[in-house]
Formats: C-alpha cells, structure tokens, sequence
C-alpha cells in the first residue's frame, strides 16, 4: 500500500505536468484546494476516496484504473464484485481492504 506522501507526489507530479494550480486541478474535480493541497503533502491523515481519485483522474487525463490501483484502491467495479462474490475474491480483501 502506497504512503499518503506518495500518493501526493503523484497526483501532484501530474497536476504540474498538466500545468495545473491547486486550485484549478481542485476546481476542475469538484473539491477544495486546501483539501488537495493536504493531499499533495501526505497530511490528509487518510486516503482519498476512490470518488474524489476517479474525478481527478479524468480530469489529469489519465486511466481511472491506474490512478486507483497506484494510490492502492481496487479498479473501478472490483469493490462491488468482491462484495457480491467473497468466496471467489476472497483473497482481494487481503489486497484491497477498503473493497
């Protein structure tokens, strides 16, 4: 699992590729710049929530699934699958408790 610290370095590493502020990368995704900043500096105290990833992720321009999986949430519709099939995925839980 990716530290807070290095999943704000890439969100932040993507934002200036992008020639993005804070303010407008939090603009465009629909959240607050002082919370993003706390991102970017690994001082949210927790992850972000895979909305708020899958939002910045379109935004960036870049693969939603990546973008999840990089900051150690499962890809899009795997929470739901492990929900609905435990016995199958069992062993995801153990990768991706938060599904």
């Amino acid at each position: 699992m990716p530290s807070e610290l290095e999943i704000g370095r890439l969100i932040g590493g993507l934002r200036v590729d992008r020639g993005l502020t804070q303010r407008k990368l939090a603009e465009l995704a629909d959240t607050n710049h002082t919370y993003l900043s706390k991102i970017e500096n690994g001082r949210l105290g927790t992850m972000p929530s895979a909305g708020l990833l899958v939002a910045l992720a379109d935004v960036l321009e870049v693969d939603r699934d990546w973008l999840l999986t990089r900051c150690g949430r499962p890809p899009e519709g795997m929470a739901e699958a492990i929900g609905n099939h435990p016995t199958f995925f069992g062993g995801w839980r153990d990768v991706w408790p938060t599904a």
